[in-house]
């Protein structure tokens, strides 16, 4: 044993003191660049793998991150069309004419209703809209922006009954005439009807426009992170003062889900208010853009002297 350990020895000293030994170094070189070679190639299919799975892990991470129902709702907001709704307010309140006096001046200084809303709304006054001349209808603009990597249908839209009450006659109406304007794209939904979803209008040739189908039976919609999908939501009655919410079926991929549509986050309803020509207020002003001055149209039908002689300037109220 101990004899070959010493040949052994001298074996390897030879190999470090001749030539021959080293040209012997090289034999392993070529297993070295072929492990390395595998090693690259190993990388260049994990490479491949990670390109083939990286979009699905990255959308799910996202997802993750995208925390909360799968639509958001960035933004909700009462909108009148101008041209049919002129321009209309209620306050709850009785407004005195010293109190009228006020915001007929301002308005007038403005030059325009258009920068009204504000101002209307600061004294407690709610716009009022109106569908297909006489039918009153609360209006509001819905932006909806997916909460997925992938886009997120929107199935279906319906409107919801909050609370039914008797429209008001107890506080005050204020009007100014329209400046005009036209209507927009929109979805209607009968807070007055058995079916609440929203559905197209199309123009009569005779009379008020007709209901067509539901909005999303004949169209697809998807709402995407970063896009808003706008909607312009009337809800029509021709008896109550409805407070609603919009609600929307959404799905993305497995998911389903039914998102409530508030005025605010707190969860404040919308609110639809009829007032039609049957309707007596309380009180009820005409305001003149023109010349800043106002009439209470409750004296004028009245017979009041002093009224009739202010319309007689110009000032007159709505028929």
């Amino acid at each position: 044993m101990a004899r070959r350990r010493v040949v052994a020895g001298r074996r390897s000293a030879g190999r470090s003191a001749t030539p021959e030994g080293v040209r012997g170094r090289k034999g392993p070189l070529p297993k070295l660049w072929l492990g390395l070679g595998g090693t690259a190639g190993l990388l260049a299919i994990i490479a491949v793998v990670v390109a083939v799975f990286a979009r699905p892990i990255e959308s799910s991470w996202d997802d993750a991150k995208l925390r909360g129902p799968a639509l958001l709702v960035e933004d909700v907001r009462r909108v009148a069309n101008n041209g049919p709704d002129g321009w209309v307010w209620y306050f709850p309140h009785r407004l005195s004419d010293d109190q009228v006096k006020v915001l007929a001046a301002e308005v007038h200084e403005r030059g325009s209703v258009l920068n009204s809303n504000g101002l209307m709304a600061s004294a407690g006054g709610i716009r009022l809209g109106f569908e297909y001349g006489t039918t009153s209808a609360g209006r509001y603009h819905l932006s909806l922006v997916g909460n997925r990597t992938d886009p997120v249908r929107i199935n279906d839209m319906r409107v919801k009954v909050v609370e039914r009450k008797p429209p008001p006659t107890d506080g005050t109406l204020i009007s100014i005439l329209s400046q005009g304007g036209g209507p927009t794209d929109k979805v209607v939904a009968d807070l007055d009807g058995q079916d609440n979803r929203v559905y197209t209008s199309k123009p009569a040739a005779f009379g008020e426009p007709e209901r067509a189908s539901p909005f999303l039976d004949e169209h697809s919609r998807y709402a995407v992170t970063g896009e808003p999908l706008p909607f312009e939501v009337a809800a029509t009655t021709t008896s109550c003062w409805c407070t609603w919410e919009i609600e929307v079926d959404v799905t993305s991929g497995d998911e389903k889900e039914t998102v409530r549509v508030s005025a605010d986050a707190a969860g404040a309803p919308l609110q639809t208010i009829y007032s039609g020509p049957d309707l007596h207020y309380e009180s009820e002003y005409q305001i003149s853009l023109t010349n800043g001055e106002f009439i209470n149209c409750a004296l004028v039908a009245a017979g009041d002297p002093a009224e009739i002689a202010r319309a007689a300037g110009g000032v007159y109220c709505p028929s």
